[in-house]
């Protein structure tokens, strides 16, 4: 499998989200007046990313994504923030995929005086994040939220996500709804990532306003290589819609191979933002 196929238009979108949204939190909350020199300073952002480990191949390629951002936006000009010209400097710090490395890699940056950060996808990375950052007064993007109150919430004011798990599932359910009107089941699998007990508080409600049941969920390693076992569980439960929610390309292109594969011909949804491009690559053209 061709890890390298993910650094495309997704990460090229979710990026200049990223710092788009960093650019304007940064001019409303850590700038105050300022004089108006000439000369460009120096902003650093602090990037947390999985460069190793078992989601490298998701977040290794989003790390690439917001090295071309800011040398986009270093090229156009950088930025002004109460006339004042400032140049992004981008220090990565590898998370290495846990949580551990994550409070490494973040105290690092904060020792470093950095102040601005974005990185963090699942709960457990967002979490450990939080526990370095918000005592250190920092601002941090993440670029996923699972839905656990500990990622974001009241008591992580400085703490923002431009993405989250159940971003589009109300359309997206009442899409199902409109090109099958007898669909009223659900089956949904997903990475082990901190965040399926929330997302069964969140999802339960929604699916049953727009006239749906989640009568089963399930699980499967980050690390997956053979999705067979827990595709074939899902499908046993003889569910109208096979939801495949959050992972990344090369897992919904996995699940959605193996699902046609056993022979599953029914209409099967994904969450997450992914580029369909880079799934397709993954199950083929025929299978998705």
């Amino acid at each position: 499998m061709n890890y390298k196929l993910y650094g495309g238009q997704l990460m090229k979108n979710r990026v200049l989200l990223v710092f788009l949204a960093v650019t304007l939190a940064v001019s409303l909350v850590l700038f105050s007046a300022c004089p108006a020199p000439s000369e460009a300073k120096i902003l650093k952002i602090g990037a947390l990313d999985a460069l190793t480990g078992f989601m490298a191949p998701g977040e290794a390629p989003m790390n690439e994504g917001e090295r071309l951002c800011v040398q986009w936006i270093n090229d156009n000009g950088g930025i002004t923030i109460n006339g004042q010209p400032y140049l992004i400097e981008l220090v990565t710090e590898d998370t290495k995929s846990t949580g551990e490395g994550m409070i490494s890699a973040a105290t690092k940056l904060v020792g470093q005086g950095i102040e601005l950060f974005v990185g963090g996808v699942a709960a457990h990375q967002n979490i450990a994040a939080n526990s370095v950052l918000i005592p250190a007064g920092a601002l941090r993007i993440s670029n996923y939220n699972t839905l656990n109150p500990a990622e974001m919430g009241p008591d992580t004011p400085q703490t923002f996500a431009h993405n989250t798990a159940a971003d589009g599932l109300r359309p997206l359910l009442a899409y199902v709804k409109e090109i099958d009107p007898t669909a009223k089941t659900l089956a949904w699998i997903c990475p082990v990532d901190g965040g399926t007990p929330d997302r069964v508080r969140v999802f339960e409600p929604i699916a049953e306003e727009a006239g749906f049941d989640f009568i089963y969920y399930d699980e499967y390693a980050q690390e997956t290589e053979d999705f067979t076992p827990v595709v074939q569980k899902a499908l046993n439960s003889g569910a109208d819609v096979f939801f495949a929610f959050d992972g990344w390309p090369y897992h919904i292109g996995s699940v959605t191979k193996t699902a046609r594969t056993l022979g599953y011909t029914g209409p099967m949804f994904s969450t997450p933002a992914n580029n369909v491009r880079d799934i397709v690559a993954v199950a083929g053209v025929e299978a998705t």
